[in-house]
């Protein structure tokens, strides 16, 4: 399963022939947006196809395979195969769609499962000395304004040049500010980096899956926090429940991300 529809793009655009078209070729379509598709098909298989430049993929698949590993509620991956993920659906609705519906009890419910998930990755062993995606891959960072990618970097201190990535006209001032406050002492923990809602699966009051794995791998300790933070949806109270969520919060490095958006190029 992807990405909620709604949160990019619907599918509105979609005429009744190419739903019969669909229908007729075995297939609901559940994403189409910038090269990427998410087809589910009868046999409740999802079939995530990228275009053939894309990294994503092969880092989606990684993270899959060991969130599995690590016994988290993810989709099953059947195959790669090439630019093609193959994937059992996930049964459920989206928490960005159930969210308004819940109780408070029940949002403390939802939000004290995620935070076992959060605990059992946070948990997991850095198995090397890059951070990146979970295959060797580059970083994928999804920033306020767009995605980068870079590295993989053999530590938080080239990490961070290539987060320190801003225009050439920000001022002196500002400069020396961002550089002063970057940290490299962070743990590298296994992250999922889109924390958002409509990745977030629920039926029956429990988590049935995580989907959207194509951003995580091994990022600083903040890194999960700070992408919630800022990427993850204001238009609810659903924020508001981040410390119940995250087994520790980081503040100044959420202050210091949000200040370098503004400069920041992506």
């Amino acid at each position: 399963m992807p990405r909620e529809v709604t949160k990019k793009r619907d599918l509105s655009h979609l005429t009744q022939e190419d739903i019969e078209q669909h229908a007729s070729e075995g297939f609901t379509m559940l994403y189409d947006f910038y090269g990427s598709t998410v087809k589910r098909y009868a046999d409740n298989i999802v079939v995530k196809h990228s275009d053939k430049s894309s990294k994503r993929p092969e880092s989606e698949a990684a993270a899959l395979q060991f969130a599995t590993q690590l016994g988290l509620p993810v989709p099953q991956l059947h195959e790669k195969d090439g630019p093609t993920l193959r994937m059992d659906f996930v049964e459920g609705e989206t928490l960005k769609s159930a969210w308004p519906t819940l109780s408070v009890e029940e949002k403390h419910n939802v939000c004290g499962q995620l935070r076992e998930i959060l605990d059992t990755m946070r948990k997991a062993k850095w198995p090397g000395t890059l951070i990146g995606s979970c295959g060797g891959g580059p970083v994928v960072d999804s920033r306020m304004y767009g995605i980068k990618t870079g590295g993989p970097f053999h530590s938080e201190k080239d990490l961070n040049e290539f987060i320190l990535d801003i225009y050439e006209k920000t001022p002196r001032p500002m400069r020396d500010a961002f550089v002063k406050h970057l940290r490299t002492d962070h743990r590298i923990v296994f992250s999922h980096g889109d924390l958002y809602p409509g990745n977030i699966m629920v039926k029956d009051g429990s988590i049935t899956g995580l989907l959207d794995w194509e951003l995580a791998g091994w990022y600083p300790e903040y890194w999960d926090y700070v992408k919630f933070c800022y990427l993850g949806g204001s238009d609810t109270d659903w924020m508001d429940y981040a410390k119940e969520i995250f087994p520790r919060t980081y503040d100044e490095e959420l202050l210091f991300h949000l200040a370098l958006s503004r400069f920041q190029i992506g």
